[in-house]
């Protein structure tokens, strides 16, 4: 067993043990299990979003190019990791899936933030996206991801009214509850009816670690964003 998988298998069955605690679930361990490997999955595809398909959809500008670009990746996942811990929160108190957060929230930074040298500043972040309003948290968070990367400013807007929706999604997904899960598909239909085109996954809520090959769903490319009506 890798490093890497040693510290993941730890980190779950941390997060596992407080969360056992917390919700008297019988499935800890499948909840975080299915949560880590989600907002892993929401977190890369953002980031190639913003990057990748930035740069294939209207070419890479040498002007822009951060001095580094793990750096950047890095810097841009942390800011994601902290705004994803929030959305989570928020969705599993409103929804009433949890407690309301305030201390019961330990789990979760130890399932995503644990690894990070930036710990303690990303938690911080969580805290603060946590506080905000629903909109407002959005704004912050997309104003965030402009200023630590160029390429951010040129994704269509849609973007950042469908990636939070993708992380409560995974949320209730990772619960189980697959009713509050299609209610916000819902949401990111209205958004975007283009989501529901696609002819290879019909835009239906996939399971949290699968995505679209066609259209990239859960996080939607740039190119069906913006051509596939």
């Amino acid at each position: 067993m890798s490093i890497v998988t040693e510290e993941r298998s730890r980190r779950r069955a941390a997060a596992a043990d407080a969360l056992a605690t917390l919700s008297r679930r019988p499935d800890p361990l499948q909840i975080v299990a299915r949560l880590d490997d989600g907002l892993s999955l929401l977190r890369n595809l953002l980031y190639t979003r913003l990057q990748t398909d930035v740069q294939r959809f209207f070419g890479k500008d040498s002007m822009t190019m951060p001095l580094s670009e793990s750096l950047t990746e890095h810097q841009v996942k942390g800011e994601t990791e902290a705004y994803l811990v929030a959305e989570v929160w928020d969705e599993l108190a409103s929804a009433g899936i949890l407690p309301p957060p305030g201390h019961h929230h330990q789990w979760l930074l130890e399932l995503r933030l644990a690894d990070r040298q930036d710990r303690a500043a990303q938690e911080a972040r969580a805290d603060h996206y946590f506080q905000l309003a629903s909109r407002d948290r959005q704004l912050e968070f997309s104003d965030r991801l402009e200023e630590l990367l160029h390429e951010a400013r040129l994704v269509p807007l849609v973007l950042y009214q469908l990636f939070p929706l993708a992380a409560r999604a995974a949320g209730a997904l990772a619960f189980g509850d697959h009713l509050r899960g299609g209610e916000i598909r819902n949401r990111q239909a209205s958004l975007l009816p283009a989501i529901t085109y696609c002819r290879n996954c019909h835009g239906r809520l996939l399971e949290v670690d699968e995505s679209c090959r066609e259209c990239g769903n859960p996080v939607w490319t740039i190119r069906w964003m913006t051509q596939a009506d």
